[in-house]
């Protein structure tokens, strides 16, 4: 019980930090990727605030809400009109109901690599991402060794996992600031860091 209470607590910021994200951004791609990243904060509450059959049903709604924030990440950092971007999307949105974790995944990895590549370019971006970098390694290691944690007595990781990964999305919104300016205010040295997604 305690456990569970701690998971709906350490749930909460998602919805905090969904409803700023919404209030920073300035695209609606953007404002979008704050209202989904609301959506994650409220499925996760749900989730390990229920139980029995609901909690079965919840669990695979907090995978899908992730994923689809993932997405919408997605669409925020890269210009719309990206054929690579358009398929991304297009299979993101078919494979979210059957992979959920694989679209996280390839979504946020690539979110990730920008993130760095930008970091390199921008001196202004690199104590962010060495933030980033560290607060979400930290939150990915929580999750991936959550199993094995659970097996030792140690039943909070998974709290933890909220907590790091929470931090790595609020402070994803530094690269988000930037690739606004550059869509907003589109000059060479702003777009040298989304060339990828011009194909």
């Amino acid at each position: 019980m305690r456990e569970r209470v701690i998971n709906v607590v350490t749930s909460l910021p998602f919805l905090v930090v969904g409803m700023h994200t919404r209030r920073a951004r300035q695209t609606p791609e953007g404002k979008r990727f704050g209202s989904c990243l609301v959506a994650v904060g409220a499925s996760a509450t749900a989730y390990h605030a229920a139980s029995g059959q609901l909690r079965c049903a919840l669990r695979k709604l907090d995978y899908w809400t992730i994923a689809l924030a993932s997405t919408q990440m997605a669409r925020a950092l890269f210009p719309p009109a990206s054929a690579r971007l358009r398929v991304l999307n297009a299979a993101s949105w078919a494979l979210t109901p059957f992979q959920p974790t694989a679209v996280s995944t390839v979504n946020f990895g690539i979110a990730e690599v920008a993130f760095a590549r930008e970091a390199m370019a921008d001196k202004a971006l690199r104590r962010d991402f060495r933030k980033h970098a560290l607060i979400g390694g930290v939150g990915l290691g929580c999750f991936m060794l959550e199993d094995l944690a659970i097996s030792r007595g140690h039943s909070f990781v998974h709290s933890l996992w909220h907590l790091h990964s929470c931090y790595a999305v609020t402070s994803a919104n530094a690269l988000m600031q930037s690739r606004e300016r550059a869509k907003l205010d589109p000059k060479p040295e702003l777009l040298n860091g989304a060339q990828f997604a011009a194909a």
